[in-house]
């Protein structure tokens, strides 16, 4: 397993989560939040899109299971680094078989009010597919 995966108990439940730099990400009980989570399972493709200078790469933790090509991406994932309009590269990958990772609504960030469901991964748990500049 790599690293970063915890296991909160909170009384008799088990909770998946992920460390990251703002606290941990817990894995949803949402049913749609679930049934994403068996598709990555499964080798679903992730996405991240990013601005050169401002934006981490395939180690980042935050994916999301749609293009980040799509009109509205940055808004509905809390992107904390995209504006309006395509980003300057966009990522493609899949999470690694022994990696840990939750899915969850995104939080807000800034303008971008997040709502859509991430895919929250250690760093550098996804295995690179493509790297597209638009």
């Amino acid at each position: 397993m790599l690293d970063g995966g915890l296991r909160l108990a909170l009384g008799k439940i088990t909770k998946m989560a992920v460390a990251t730099p703002y606290g941990a990400a817990i894995q949803s009980g949402d049913p749609a939040a679930l049934a994403l989570r068996a598709q990555i399972a499964r080798g679903q493709q992730v996405f991240r899109g990013g601005e050169f200078g401002t934006s981490m790469g395939a180690e980042g933790q935050f994916w999301a299971a749609e293009s980040a090509l799509a009109a509205g991406f940055a808004s509905r994932i809390g992107a904390a680094t995209l504006g309006e309009g395509a980003p300057q590269f966009m990522l493609g990958g899949t999470v690694a078989a022994d990696a840990t990772f939750v899915t969850r609504a995104a939080p807000g960030v800034g303008r971008n009010v997040g709502g859509a469901l991430e895919v929250v991964v250690p760093p550098g748990a996804v295995r690179l597919d493509f790297f597209h500049m638009p």
